[in-house]
């Protein structure tokens, strides 16, 4: 409920050289590999990396395997997680997972597609922690780029003066960008970015900033 990071530490990282040195640091980190097309490339294997913090693997293990990464599939980082709470007073455990597409690439967020956000009733002495699915159906227009995105996420933090809301700061194609995220009172987990990331190229073609 009160996992804390420095600023600026990087949660999800796709440049190689960058990735590869959190990748060599260890301490929660593992590959999350990609195998991006790439517009006129054939694809090429890189390892990504992702961090899990110590602290939600335990508590996964305590509370039952519905928190834990799953077998044998890509998990991604988790890039935020603390306690938050709803304008009517619901005390959550938030955590936020963003696993990008392996293959191709939008530069959207999409729950359940891209990422997965969690708000976790705590525990109490007669009750084990639990929370609510939510199920999505969505048709993506994700694809080939001609740049790669080299998405980078650092990991959230909690906002002080709102306690339902929280920021993640991202980066994608070298241009900075933050996620607000807020927890209603459903239990829900909303995130939406300030601005819409573009690839270079798309830029220069639709005349945007």
């Amino acid at each position: 409920m009160s996992y804390a990071t420095p600023q600026d530490e990087v949660a999800y990282e796709e440049d190689i050289a960058d990735a590869s040195k959190l990748l060599a640091r260890g301490s929660g980190y593992s590959a999350y590999v990609l195998n991006r097309v790439q517009f006129g490339t054939p694809a090429h294997p890189t390892n990504a990396a992702a961090c899990v913090p110590k602290c939600w693997t335990r508590f996964g293990t305590l509370a039952g395997a519905g928190y834990q990464p799953w077998p044998g599939q890509p998990y991604g980082a988790i890039v935020f997680l603390h306690e938050r709470t709803s304008q009517a007073g619901n005390r959550r455990l938030v955590v936020v997972r963003y696993f990008p597409e392996a293959r191709y690439f939008t530069g959207q967020f999409f729950p359940g597609f891209n990422y997965e956000a969690r708000a976790i009733i705590p525990a109490t002495l007669k009750q084990p922690p639990s929370y609510t699915s939510f199920g999505f159906a969505y048709s993506i227009a994700s694809g080939t780029r001609r740049v790669p995105p080299n998405v980078r996420m650092y990991f959230g933090s909690a906002e002080p003066n709102d306690a339902s809301h929280f920021t993640i700061r991202y980066e994608m194609w070298g241009m900075s960008d933050v996620l607000d995220g807020y927890l209603d009172d459903r239990d829900v987990v909303t995130l939406k970015p300030r601005k819409m990331l573009r690839e270079p190229s798309l830029r220069r073609l639709q005349g945007a900033n």
